[in-house]
């Protein structure tokens, strides 16, 4: 038996493959489409979450010329909230009130897209019981 200062030393794969690595990240400007359509988004899940603190939502957002784009499912128990209230206050407070500035909160097209949650998707959120009741997976 060896004694234990003589046992080699494991690496991680990682650190035996390379003795340097390239980092990566995105960094945009502020008042940036990427930025403006996460808000959106943020505050589309915010107003349903108010709603039902147990809902579920993929909400994705998209800006072109002058309009936005809602996309995504969500499942919430209760009424769904005003989106086009949400994304014009959203657009609005962030300082796109002008039509020069490319968008305005005012005068912008939103196109909804927003529909009920996939039974596809559901079922990945939700467990079966085994008495056909859906249970939330926690």
């Amino acid at each position: 038996r060896l004694p234990l200062k003589a046992l080699p030393v494991v690496l991680p794969f990682s650190a035996m493959a390379r003795k340097t690595f390239l980092f990566s990240s995105e960094s945009v400007s502020p008042g940036h489409p990427d930025k403006l359509c996460d808000c959106i988004s943020d505050a589309v899940v915010d107003a349903c979450l108010a709603i039902d603190n147990r809902a579920k939502c993929a909400v994705e957002t998209a800006a072109k010329d002058h309009g936005i784009f809602l996309l995504g499912e969500l499942t919430l128990k209760g009424n769904l909230p005003n989106f086009q209230e949400i994304v014009r206050k959203t657009v609005a407070d962030i300082g796109y009130t002008k039509a020069e500035y490319g968008i305005s909160a005012e005068s912008m097209v939103l196109m909804n897209s927003l529909n009920s949650q996939s039974p596809e998707i559901a079922g990945s959120v939700f467990k079966d019981n085994n008495d056909g009741a859906l249970k939330e997976d926690q």
